[in-house]
């Protein structure tokens, strides 16, 4: 069964106002910093390391955690002839893969959620890479395409949610087009959630949706899509402070197989990064 995982980019970017005996390259750093073995501690789970491997331009790696819980198993007691719940020691161990191009010190990584999401895994992260003594530092590599952008580049609009309320005052025509729509239905804030299963896909230049979309632009609400071009599905959402792209795993996929998946996605955007300079 197919699972659709969301990868997100970030960058390791030289702190070039910090004063250091010694500055070190990105690889330097890395092989230093991310050894098998090495371990931080956060909110009562013990991340590690798996051992990375390097292949210029390109390190692969894992990164999870371990940790010990209590859990209720149910047996049965033949001395007291009944069933019991008993109290047994367990480990919860969760990990993600990552891919760091060294070229241009950008890394893509898998969150799992709930157990691994964005903060957990960057925080975590950056408890190996970072310090005062270090040369870099962990910032998200922004998405700033708008929703047209995004919707050119795709065949159809599977799903939409929007969330907007209109500023007040609303002096554009779409502010208050939005504004005597949301006052015929004695409401104050829209959220929209359609989905179609059409072959040309939702019509996202209807009023309402659109109304709706500009005002997330502007900051009044959000926008999240699903979009597919080709085979390939597309996410978009507003307001996302870090890129993101989709990939599918499935239970056969090989460590090897999620890697190339992840580094598929890294050429994009530095293919498109490089068209865009």
């Amino acid at each position: 069964m197919a699972i659709q995982r969301t990868v997100l980019f970030y960058k390791f970017a030289h702190v070039s106002e910090r004063l250091l005996l010694f500055d070190r390259d990105l690889q330097t750093v890395l092989s230093d910093r991310l050894r098998p073995g090495a371990e931080v501690h956060r909110y009562g789970r013990r991340w590690l390391l798996a051992k990375p491997r390097n292949e210029p331009p390109y390190l692969f790696g894992k990164l999870g955690y371990v940790q010990a819980h209590q859990q209720l198993r149910l047996v049965y007691d033949t001395r007291l002839q009944d069933f019991v719940s008993e109290r047994q020691s367990g480990e919860d161990v969760q990990f993600s893969h990552f891919v760091i191009r060294l070229n241009e010190s950008l890394i893509a990584f898998e969150i799992k959620p709930p157990r691994i999401e964005k903060g957990s895994f960057i925080g975590a992260l950056r408890q190996f890479v970072e310090g005062p003594n270090e040369p870099y530092e962990l910032i998200p590599v922004s998405d700033p395409k708008s929703f047209a952008q995004w919707r050119r580049g795709v065949d159809r609009v599977e799903q939409l949610t929007v969330v907007a309320v209109p500023p007040n005052p609303s002096t554009s025509a779409r502010a208050r087009e939005l504004k005597e729509a949301l006052r015929a239905m004695n409401a104050t804030k829209l959220r929209l959630e359609v989905t179609s299963g059409a072959a040309g896909g939702l019509n996202t230049n209807q009023s309402l949706l659109r109304a709706g979309i500009h005002h997330a632009a502007e900051g009044y609400g959000k926008v999240r899509a699903r979009g597919r071009r080709g085979d390939e599905e597309q996410v978009y959402e507003t307001g996302s402070e870090v890129r993101t792209a989709q990939i599918s795993e499935s239970d056969d996929d090989t460590s090897e197989d999620i890697y190339a998946k992840i580094t598929h996605k890294i050429e994009v955007v530095v293919g498109r990064r490089r068209r865009t300079r």
